[in-house]
């Protein structure tokens, strides 16, 4: 997928075509689901800012030894400049998350759908069937998470499975097909256990929520 982001994946009419098959699948089953899209899990200013120090310090490494008649004012506002560009630079999400421990990256999607979970409040529904997908573009990650009405009936191999899924489409071509895609297996994989009562509020939004 590149450095996609997600203004051009999450155009007006992917938004319209996945509320209306959550809307779908939300007549059909009791779940109340919630896809959750973010740029990044996190700033990384950490990881930033001692990228930027390693390669400020190395590059000021080779310049000992040389005879230079500069002052201590211009040598520090050198070292200030290089790390200030170095900071920049690693603001590149292509540099960034090649520099970035895989594991590290995985947490920091782990974290932020579980931020999300909460702030959206999956887990206040009736019959606690609260469904959250949470994809991280920078990172290229995606969480499932289901609350405790979900876990009692389907095995937790299932989500895990469908977030593998979603996180090797997403680095191609269309990965807001295999969104959509992804919704209508779930619908047809759960309707018989989490059928629709008689009485089927709609409890939480069905729209996308980005940040």
């Amino acid at each position: 997928m590149g450095t996609r982001s997600n203004t051009e994946l999450v155009n007006q009419d992917f938004r319209e075509a996945l509320e209306k098959r959550v809307g779908s699948l939300e007549q059909k089953t009791s779940i109340e689901f919630v896809p959750v899209i973010v740029r990044r899990s996190s700033s990384y200013a950490a990881w930033r800012m001692l990228f930027a120090t390693l390669f400020t310090l190395a590059g000021a490494s080779l310049l000992i030894g040389f005879e230079q008649p500069v002052t201590i004012y211009v040598e520090l506002g050198g070292l200030c400049f290089s790390l200030l560009f170095f900071y920049v630079l690693f603001s590149w999400d292509a540099l960034l998350r090649l520099c970035i421990p895989s594991s590290v990256l995985h947490e920091e999607v782990e974290e932020g759908a579980l931020r999300a979970f909460l702030h959206e409040e999956v887990f206040a529904t009736r019959q606690r069937t609260g469904l959250l997908i949470f994809v991280s573009i920078f990172e290229r990650g995606v969480f499932v998470l289901a609350d405790k009405g979900f876990r009692e009936k389907v095995d937790g191999a299932h989500w895990s499975q469908m977030a593998a899924k979603l996180a090797r489409d997403f680095n191609r071509r269309n990965p807001g097909e295999t969104f959509l895609e992804a919704i209508s297996e779930l619908t047809a994989k759960v309707e018989k256990d989490f059928p629709a009562s008689a009485n089927n509020p709609n409890e939480l939004p069905n729209g996308l929520r980005t940040r």
